[in-house]
């Protein structure tokens, strides 16, 4: 993960700005556990990619570093965004997170209904999930006091509109986003993807999914020290080419200095 100076984010001193417009937008997102991750989770991680390159030929584990949960994507806001809206943007997002005490539950969910929906599937269905190239592992925010996942992160993704920041999977009000997913790694695409019909991926998810349920499920409290912004080259925002941000770091005197 490599760190630079702010103003790359922002706009370099002497940027025309246009009085206090963002310029520089473009390939950048804000995400959770990128970089260094808490114990339990790596280490969940890393049980679901074993398994799951133990069961589907080709399978290419994404780097720990490189895994990570979009909050939301920044690179199309709705409409032009200035420095001291960015600012309490960063500044709502940090707490808004932490008074709503997010924690996130990855595996532990048994094959039955839940009052939340993913996708319109129960969240057994939806741990674990073959999407394209990509292999997925997702959890969800639960009640402290009995675990049922709620819909948290879809209400603080929803709350991000008002500051110009639309989430991919808002396209309509009615649609809704609760999950909190990982790209774990890939499957090749194409022409390089060894012979695999539909029967084999559906049993490669079956299995994981009844692994994950099997297990009492891994908690992790998600906290504004878990969210970094990042400027990328690539997508899948390599490791290399990224720039990391932690939002704490990046405040309105940090910002003033380095645009002055």
């Amino acid at each position: 993960m490599v760190c630079r100076p702010a103003w790359r984010l922002f706009g370099a001193p002497g940027t025309p700005r246009h009085g206090t417009r963002l310029v520089l937008m473009e390939r950048t997102t804000l995400v959770a556990f990128y970089g260094d991750k808490p114990r339990a989770l790596e280490s969940t991680i890393r049980g679901v990619q074993e398994r799951t390159a133990s069961l589907l030929p080709g399978f290419v584990a994404r780097p720990m570093p490189e895994v990570h949960a979009t909050v939301i994507g920044l690179e199309t806001p709705t409409r032009v965004v200035g420095l001291d809206e960015m600012r309490r943007f960063l500044d709502h997002v940090g707490t808004s997170l932490d008074r709503a005490d997010v924690v996130a539950q990855f595996g532990g969910f048994l094959d039955r209904d839940q009052p939340l929906r993913s996708r319109g599937r129960r969240p057994y269905e939806r741990s674990f999930v073959v999407s394209g190239e990509n292999v997925v592992l997702i959890g969800w925010p639960v009640r402290p006091n009995d675990g049922v996942p709620i819909p948290v992160l879809d209400d603080l993704r929803r709350s991000y509109q008002r500051f110009g920041f639309r989430h991919r999977y808002h396209t309509t009000s009615a649609d809704t986003d609760p999950d909190c997913y990982l790209v774990i790694g890939r499957l090749p695409a194409g022409d390089d993807r060894p012979p695999a019909d539909t029967a084999l991926l559906a049993a490669a998810e079956d299995e994981i999914r009844r692994f994950l349920a099997a297990s009492p499920g891994t908690l992790v409290p998600l906290r504004s020290q878990d969210i970094s912004l990042v400027r990328y080259e690539e997508a899948t925002l390599v490791e290399a080419t990224s720039h990391a941000y932690p939002i704490g770091d990046i405040d309105a005197d940090r910002i003033r200095a380095l645009l002055a």
